[in-house]
């Protein structure tokens, strides 16, 4: 073997199988998610948020402020949501 020389190279193109949802899956999945939204209590929900974002803003460790979220049937958009409020969204400094 002569270091500095692929000799594992893969000979052959190997294509991954792409992950293809249905529309009909996606369509259960919104309407299961309306529903959960329909029936929790959302003035919990917007307590836990604010909650999150309060411990988000300062140094306080962010699980048990998102595990009661979870447990108060908050969605992962609105969680993330909330997090973006505080943190913002990253965008990478390109330089040429």
């Amino acid at each position: 073997m002569i270091v500095g020389v692929n000799q594992f190279q893969i000979k052959e193109d190997i294509k991954p199988d792409l992950l293809r949802v249905s529309p009909e899956l996606e369509t259960k999945q919104v309407a299961q998610l309306k529903e959960i939204k329909k029936n929790r209590d959302n003035v919990a929900v917007q307590a836990a948020l604010e909650a999150l974002k309060k411990a988000a803003s300062g140094t306080d460790n962010l699980m048990p402020a998102i595990l009661i979220a979870v447990r108060c049937y908050t969605s992962l958009g609105e969680i993330s949501n909330a997090l973006r409020e505080v943190f913002g969204v990253y965008k990478e400094n390109i330089v040429l």
